[in-house]
């Protein structure tokens, strides 16, 4: 489901015991006890909230909605109410925290409560988010027509204030935001408020209408308070709304929801979490789980076992998003922390991907956001107790995605990866780490997943497998010793392409897999048979113009490599069309780009180079028969390291050289090359030849001084 989960919003009323205390009144209300106890604690004392709030992770999942009391330290009963529940999501519960409690106790599961705990339910700001349908709201009744349209809900959040920069629930992108708060005024006074939103705000008191900035804009004019107006309102409680629809557009503008307030003659004030204008509430947490004592029937119609049965927490500590917009590609940690409900030896965790770990505290990295199964066995003295599994919805912490413009890997995250071995990790986690390594550029580590991917390819689901494609493009850019990977990762989703009857999609695929793999056989070999075969089967139909364009070039490649100059000049001219014109203007345009490409090559700065050479072979292809652009291209697959592709290179442009210093100079490059790579026959032939034809060359001359031995010199004319 990723992390968009189906939810279930329980409606709040919000309207919540020491052991003592509860004996005394299950006793008094004739009800039976429920079948488990969450101690919680808020996360810091304020005299002023009137609200608490907490988020369980139920050990069984149907216990969500069920009957929810709760008491404070005291064994006072107060009220108490479910806030939100989605599957695979902590579980929230609203309390009143009016009394100022250290501590609280919500029992879940009791029935037959006819009596209602009354209690002020009107504190904090409820935000709640909604898909948008991307349309521009003009107006408020556009906007509550779109609010009110089959809403697909992302979440429910308690919070403080009215500051956001992200959305809570999930990715940004076409999103619908709503927030409701409550705010007292002690006498009548005018308020003012101010919004600085991006895209289309409105904001109401006790339902109507105060401000409004419409349309779709930034932010940047709101800070300068033009949308503001006041409003006279009487001393007491009131309802404020703030709405919100921001359109994705992905042009780069944050998503952002603020609003200042100004009280009377107090001063312009943001409502940011620490404001003072809203009623408060605070978040509190889970310190203890414990059951009711076996034999006593609960309102599921369960007993629960005479083994304690183990509650969990669990929260997201780090991540590592490629791509702030991508939910669906990041590695998650979570934190896991177990509340037992007796004092026990050990806890034993599995993750639902094959690892396990021990501890009440342990910390785990996920290799992509998802559904996960989780399992918990606890140890009470000698005997193992597991819960029921529960899956969680792993995703990340939206929220701390604010101020990470430019997204990182993880060094502990990415540690903890690499020391996994990639064929233990499930075909769906193999996927999420090549797609993160791929997002962070990370090649080394995408080179290390090859052999796991081909042999888990046919386990692989069809909406992950342009991710080999693409991943095989990563590698087509690297070392020489990359084109065996890039090849082997290609014939291996080509026939996972060709299992049963492919779809149309996996069509295209496999003709742009064959594109890419003749491409990198071509590059580094003279496998031409297989070349033609390749190309033969690609569907031009099915490639984008771009991509034909690419195909129509190789096949003039295939035409050099073969031998035939002529027909690779014919066809790097009809690609080259009007810009293949020998002119002045033409002839300076292409000396300025090779002279720029040979400066970047200098000054080792082989990715400008790699992009300016691409560009003019790309434009012109004609031009990879031009002595100063073919040995450029040579000269800059020997710095980096890619000598076989350069050797393969260089031999199949040596006919289509004329030209006495050009030859000599490639002559030389090909020895140089051949000899590197232990072709001693090969380099032996060229050096002779050379030598022969070209006696009194620089390169002749650098020749005898770099191989003396290789072959006779005293043979040979001496200048």
């Amino acid at each position: 489901m990723g992390w968009r989960a189906i939810a279930l919003i329980i409606p709040v009323l919000l309207g919540g015991n020491a052991d003592r205390a509860l004996a005394q009144s299950v006793q008094a209300w004739h009800v039976p006890a429920a079948p488990a106890r969450f101690v919680v604690e808020p996360d810091f004392m304020d005299k002023r909230a009137r609200l608490g709030w907490v988020q369980l992770n139920l050990p069984d999942p149907r216990w969500a909605g069920t009957p929810v009391f709760a008491c404070d330290e005291s064994g006072k009963r107060v009220g108490a109410e479910w806030f939100w529940s989605a599957p695979g999501e902590p579980n929230t519960v609203c309390f009143d925290s009016s009394s100022g409690a250290g501590r609280y106790f919500l029992y879940l599961g009791s029935i037959g409560f006819a009596q209602k705990t009354e209690w002020d339910t009107r504190a904090g700001v409820v935000l709640e988010t909604r898909e948008g349908d991307g349309k521009t709201m003009h107006n408020l009744d556009d906007m509550m027509a779109a609010w009110n349209k089959d809403p697909i809900v992302f979440g429910r959040s308690m919070l403080n204030g009215i500051f956001d920069g992200t959305h809570r629930h999930g990715p940004t992108g076409n999103v619908i935001s709503h927030y409701q708060g409550w705010f007292d005024l002690d006498a009548p006074a005018k308020v003012g408020f101010v919004t600085i939103s991006t895209d289309a705000s409105f904001v109401l008191v006790d339902g109507k209408l105060v401000v409004a900035w419409p349309g779709r804009h930034g932010f940047h004019e709101g800070r300068w308070g033009k949308f503001r107006d006041s409003v006279a309102l009487a001393a007491g409680l009131h309802r404020l709304e703030y709405f919100n629809a921001y359109v994705s557009l992905d042009d780069g503008r944050p998503l952002l929801c603020s609003l200042g307030v100004k009280a009377g003659d107090k001063p312009w004030a943001m409502l940011m979490p620490d404001n003072d204008f809203i009623r408060r509430s605070v978040h509190a947490h889970v310190t203890i789980y414990e059951t009711i004592p076996q034999g006593v029937a609960t309102g599921l119609g369960q007993v629960p076992p005479k083994a304690p049965i183990a509650a969990w927490s669990w929260r997201v500590t780090e991540q590592s998003l490629p791509s702030l917009r991508d939910a669906n590609v990041g590695f998650i940690t979570v934190e896991f922390i177990c509340h037992p409900s007796n004092k026990v030896e050990k806890c034993l965790w599995s993750f639902g991907d094959g690892t396990t770990a021990e501890g009440a505290s342990v910390s785990h990295v996920f290799a992509r956001p998802g559904p996960r199964t989780i399992r918990l066995a606890v140890y009470d003295g000698p005997k193992a107790v597991s819960t029921p599994p529960q899956e969680i919805n792993v995703h990340p912490d939206w929220p701390r995605l604010v101020g990470e413009p430019r997204p990182e890997l993880n060094p502990t995250q990415r540690a903890a990866l690499v020391g996994r071995d990639p064929t233990g990790l499930s075909a769906s986690d193999l996927m999420g780490c090549l797609n993160v390594f791929m997002g962070f550029d990370d090649s080394g580590m995408v080179l290390k997943l090859v052999p796991a991917l081909c042999s888990q390819i046919r386990a692989i689901a069809e909406p992950d497998l342009p991710s080999i494609q693409s991943a095989a493009l990563l590698l087509t850019g690297g070392e020489a010793y990359h084109a065996d990977d890039v090849q082997r990762l290609l014939r291996a989703l080509l026939e996972r392409c060709s299992q049963g009857s492919p779809s149309s999609d996996l069509k295209v695929l496999a003709s742009r897999a064959r594109l890419t793999l003749a491409q990198s056989v071509l590059r580094t070999s003279d496998q031409l048979d297989e070349v033609r075969s390749l190309i033969k089967a690609i569907d031009g139909a099915v490639l984008s113009s771009d991509e034909r364009r690419a195909r129509d070039s190789l096949q003039g490649d295939l035409a050099l490599a073969s031998g035939d100059i002529e027909a690779a000049r014919k066809q790097y001219l009809a690609l080259s069309g009007e810009l293949s014109g020998i002119d002045v203007r033409s002839a300076v345009r292409r000396t300025s780009m090779i002279d720029t490409i040979n400066s970047f090559i200098d000054r080792r700065e082989f990715e400008a180079a790699e992009r300016a050479l691409h560009e003019v072979e790309w434009q012109t292809p004609i031009e990879k028969l031009s002595s100063d652009c073919a040995l450029a291209r040579v000269q800059l697959l020997q710095a980096t390291g890619r000598n076989a592709e350069a050797l393969c290179w260089a031999r199949r442009l040596l006919p289509a050289f004329t030209g006495a210093g050009a030859r000599s100079e490639l002559l030389f490059r090909i020895i140089e090359l051949a000899f590197n790579q232990g072709d001693n026959a090969l380099a032996r032939k060229t050096l002779r030849e050379l030598l022969e034809r070209h006696p009194y060359s620089e390169r002749a001359a650098r020749a005898k001084q770099q191989w003396p031995k290789e072959p006779d010199f005293s043979q040979t004319p001496q200048p």
